[in-house]
Parts: C-alpha cells; structure tokens; sequence
C-alpha cells in the first residue's frame, strides 16, 4: 500500500503506521488554520493604508484565504506523487520541503501573487515547526532504533 494512500480518509480520520508521518500529515491537515491567520494579518497591515472598509476587508481576507487554500491542494497533490514511491519516515519533510520550493519558485513572474505569498509562508511556518525525522526520533525511539543503539 503506498504512503498517501492511508490518507485518502477524512482529515481526522486518517491513520498511518509510522507515527511521524502521522505528526506531518496533522500539521499538514492544521494549515488552513496557519492560512487564515496570515490572511487576516497580511490583509490588516495595508487594508488601514488603502482606506478599505471593515466589510471589504473581511471580503479581502476571504479571497485570500480561498485562493490560497485551492493552491494549497494542487501544491500538495504533486509533492504527494513524488512521496509515493519514498520510504513513509522521509515522506513528512519531502512533502514540506517540495510544497515550500513549488509555491516559491513555480511562478510564471517569478514573483508570488498575495495568496501566493500567504500560502508559503503558511507552509514554510509549519515545516519550521515539524521536527525532521531524525529530530523526532530521537525523542521516540522505536524498537529498531534501540537494538541499533544497543549494538
């Protein structure tokens, strides 16, 4: 069975059996939260400046929130078809690190539209925040993990 195919359940629902790829895939399912915080702080830093009503904010803050969050999906539906065919404890950090480098450098212009720059920093926060593999492990050893130490 491959790695994202354990993950096609409801968010809340999906298990896997290597418990990291479980700790990356709830932060992964945690990023609309991330999202609209940036959304709503982006869109208040300038929405003052330019004069914008509290209704056309609120309606700002959405769009952005939208856009950024059907981005979202196409960014890590490729970075998932990469990971299919990778070990599942080096999965978590290729999905963040690949959803990172696309909304970063996949545009046309070269540079990031606002939902664009909402939804990488949205990411790039929560990859900061997951431990890698190697950080993870050493605070849950697995069974493996402690014959190798004892060897």
């Amino acid at each position: 069975m491959s790695y994202t195919s354990n993950f096609q359940d409801e968010p809340h629902t999906a298990t896997h059996d290597d418990e990291y790829a479980n700790l990356v895939y709830s932060a992964i399912c945690n990023l609309d939260k991330e999202i609209a915080e940036r959304a709503k702080l982006n869109t208040l830093e300038w929405a003052k400046e330019d004069g914008l009503t509290e209704e056309e904010t609120e309606k700002e803050i959405k769009r952005l929130q939208r856009n950024a969050m059907h981005s979202c999906i196409d960014v890590f539906d490729e970075a998932q078809a990469i990971v299919e065919c990778m070990e599942s404890r080096k999965a978590g950090e290729v999905i963040l690190a690949t959803a990172e480098a696309k909304i970063a450098f996949d545009n046309m212009c070269g540079t990031l539209d606002d939902y664009e720059r909402i939804l990488y920093e949205a990411v790039r926060a929560v990859m900061l925040r997951t431990p890698t593999y190697e950080e993870w492990l050493a605070q849950n050893p697995t069974p493996d993990t402690q014959e190798e130490d004892q060897a």
